[in-house]
């Protein structure tokens, strides 16, 4: 019985707690992994009412204990994962309560519905999208009518686990269309209020810093994307999350508040000691903080974090292991949202903070120091800053290099700059002007002299390191590559120096031999990019050629999520050529992201090429490149420039969102281009009907027809008439909402989509 106490309950006398807490989130992970796995069996989890009686048999030394122990959680993770799952797409109704903090996005709020009842089968947890205007609060009480769609998840062939592929393809959204509020919650309808006015304060208020002031304070996404690019580039992203420090500043201002107390009544440490006054002024301030931060994953780590360690502290008057407390946190998280496991924030703020822990005991040689001195102490701390962010940066990077491009050298020279700056000058004094920005403006406007300055500051010298030279790590990871990575970091960080010698650089010489080298392939990619148009051309001497940038306009990580693993996956430092058919946002929103992220080489602006009125050839090695202007017309469709590309056998013919009327003249006005055989042709406008003109394909009698196009998209695209003629003249269609992306191997004519690469 004492062993199963111990699993349940964690208590002191519990042996390795540590390895078994690390244990149990493995085998929570892995059940969830599990869940969506083809291995599935559906009432696998019945074996957690087996296993606990078999621990009673069991001693801990046992082998056979430790693997039941991973499978009971693994279990969990399945039957926690069960609650959540659904498939079910279409209208439903019902009743609920709003579970989490209410965000607003560009085009909606979101937040997550616990659902009490409902017309339809769908899990008791599910993420709803509102209107902007909408006023609903964290605990409100509806009755709601909506739909449940799926989320669109760019198809595009990269190194993941196919779990994790098909855990992020089964998340499903609510849309809400209509709800009422049956019930609202007064205390935090009141927090809400408060926090909306503390906001509105800074913007009014707090000068050239607000945006970066209400986004480390209250955790709302506000700063432009250019100034967060130079942020996630320099390596310093992370002090724009809502960390551990928020709350030690919290603690802190509770203990004044304590010993303030203490001073004009001594009598009160008579009946309650100092350390319990802390924790019943404490525990409401950095509950209150928690909500004013917006209940983020970071907010919620760090808040959970601090008021366990400090319920351990006060009942058993011990320290609780902070590795152990990590992993209770994250197993928290996990149960509460198996889907946390795929948000980058959550992966970035425990991976952070267990890379933090591991390095604080190879520090000593820094805390002791080789003098004490003040120039030696002032040296000893810059060198303990550089050496956590080295470490920190290494641990983080597969996923910080996922979305973003990290410079190296820039974060090297920024974060022993940037840390202490923001830790102990900005942010104690933006703490400081919180109350003050409730009740007095002249006093508040005050207290944010220090932050402008030290904003000014930050961003000056981020934008000059940012403009330096970069190197960037743009290793692409794959699975067998990510194990041994840090599998290499660890035997750095936790093995005797023995071991270090032979393992380190046996682990960094797999890695490398893992990396293949890009082969010398012309190659013709179509991205998905959901509802947008993109193909990239890569050539032989490893150019590349951008036709379309796409821009997905509900989507603001597309940039992330599709081009920075394609320009990985391509071997890409720079962008050659952008060729631009026309104006509209999904043809060319993303160019910004791509010209704050890689240097391009030119851009061709359809609008220039329509003033210059007669085609433009351009050579990349072998590759020839015609662009044809588009007609002059007030429809902006029909102002769309074609692209003609000759390699070798291939003629490729890139068609913009032309329209039929502009169809029938281009195929006039270029006669003599556009009298031949095309191998691939890119589908005008999605595949729309009105964009449909037989006498195209009769000419031109294409090999392959790419369709750009995304998923249940609302024009209904591609329309029936375009896919029935493709079938009955027997040409080979492909399109990225059901294939995925596309790869065109010009060398030896092989053909790759995501569907195929992936069996799906």
């Amino acid at each position: 019985m004492k062993n199963l106490k111990n699993i349940y309950l964690l208590q002191r006398d519990f042996e390795n707690s540590t390895f078994y807490l690390f244990l149990s989130l493995a085998g929570y992970l892995v059940g969830v992994l599990f869940f969506f796995s083809p291995l599935f069996y559906p009432h696998v989890f019945v074996l957690l009412l087996i296993i606990p009686f078999l621990f009673l048999l069991i001693k801990e030394n046992n082998i056979l204990f430790v693997v039941l122990y991973f499978v009971f959680f693994m279990c969990l993770g399945v039957l926690r994962t069960s609650f959540t799952y659904n498939d079910y797409k279409g209208l439903v109704a019902g009743k609920g309560y709003i579970s989490n903090f209410v965000r607003d996005k560009k085009y909606y709020k979101q937040a997550t519905i616990r659902i009490t009842d409902s017309t339809e089968s769908i899990p008791a947890k599910i993420e709803a999208r509102f209107s902007l205007k909408d006023d609903i609060n964290i605990f409100d009480e509806i009755t709601f009518l909506g739909e449940v769609k799926k989320l669109h998840r760019y198809k595009n062939i990269q190194s993941e686990l196919a779990a994790y592929e098909s855990l992020t393809n089964n998340k499903n959204i609510l849309k809400i269309s209509e709800y009422i509020i049956n019930k609202r919650n007064v205390l935090l309808e009141s927090l809400t209020k408060l926090r909306q006015k503390m906001i509105e304060s800074f913007k009014e208020n707090a000068g050239a810093g607000k945006d970066f002031f209400i986004e480390v304070l209250f955790g709302e996404r506000v700063l432009d994307d250019n100034i967060r690019n130079i942020f996630n580039r320099t390596g310093t992203a992370h002090i724009l999350s809502i960390s551990g420090l928020h709350f030690t500043l919290t603690i802190f201002f509770s203990l004044l508040i304590v010993y303030s107390i203490s001073l004009i009544i001594p009598s009160i440490t008579d009946f309650l000691p100092r350390q319990i006054l802390v924790v019943i002024f404490s525990i409401p301030m950095i509950l209150t903080y928690a909500f004013l931060s917006g209940l983020s994953i970071p907010a919620m780590r760090a808040f959970l974090f601090f008021s366990l360690s400090t319920f351990f502290l006060v009942l058993f008057k011990k320290k609780c292991n902070s590795f152990n407390l990590l992993f209770l946190v994250a197993i928290i998280l996990i149960i509460n949202d198996p889907y946390v496991i795929a948000n980058t924030s959550f992966q970035l703020s425990f991976m952070s903070v267990f890379a933090l822990l591991i390095s604080f005991k190879h520090m000593s040689f820094l805390v002791n120091g080789y003098g004490k001195s003040w120039i030696f102490k002032i040296l000893n701390y810059f060198a303990g800053i550089v050496f956590l962010s080295l470490i920190i940066t290494f641990f983080i990077l597969p996923v910080l290099g996922s979305f973003s491009r990290l410079n190296f050298i820039a974060s090297f020279f920024a974060n022993p700059f940037i840390i202490p700056l923001f830790s102990f000058i900005i942010l104690p004094f933006l703490f400081l002007s919180l109350p003050f920005s409730i009740f007095s403006t002249s006093l508040f406007a005050i207290s944010l002299t220090i932050p402008n300055y030290g904003w000014k500051i930050i961003y000056s010298y981020l934008s000059f390191l940012n403009n330096l030279p970069s190197v960037y790590l743009d290793f692409d990871f794959n699975i067998m590559s990510l194990i041994l990575y840090y599998s290499t970091i660890f035997v750095a960080l936790i093995m005797p120096k023995k071991f270090k010698l032979i393992a380190i650089p046996t682990g960094l010489i797999a890695i490398l031999l893992l990396y293949y080298p890009h082969k010398k392939e012309t190659l013709l990619v179509f991205p998905d990019v959901g509802q947008g148009d993109c193909a990239v051309v890569k050539t032989e001497e490893g150019r590349i050629i951008f036709i379309d940038v796409g821009g997905n306009v509900w989507d603001e990580k597309l940039g992330s999520k599709v081009y920075l693993p394609l320009m990985k996956k391509l071997g890409a430092k720079k962008i050659d050529s952008v060729i631009l058919s026309h104006s509209h946002p999904d043809h060319m929103k993303a160019l910004n992201w791509l010209g704050n992220n890689f240097n391009i080489g030119r851009v061709f602006y359809n609008e220039d090429v329509i003033l210059y009125d007669k085609e433009i050839l351009i050579n990349f090695g072998e590759i020839r490149v015609y662009i044809l202007p588009g007609i002059k017309s007030e429809k902006q469709n029909n102002r769309s420039n074609w692209v003609l590309m000759e390699y070798k056998n291939y003629k490729i013919l890139f068609t913009g969102d032309m329209e039929k009327d502009g169809i029938e003249k281009m195929l006039r006005k270029y006669k003599k281009l556009l009298n031949q055989k095309i191998t691939i042709i890119k589908v005008p406008h999605h595949g729309s009907k009105s964009s449909f003109s037989e006498a195209l394909y009769k000419r031109l009698t294409p090999e392959y027809a790419v369709i750009t196009v995304g998923k249940e998209n609302p024009w209904n695209l591609p329309s029936r008439e375009v896919i029935q003629f493709f079938r009955r003249e027997r040409i080979k269609y492909l399109r990225t909402d059901e294939d995925g992306e596309i790869i065109f191997n010009l060398n030896n004519g092989q053909v790759t989509t995501y569907r195929s690469y992936y069996n799906f």
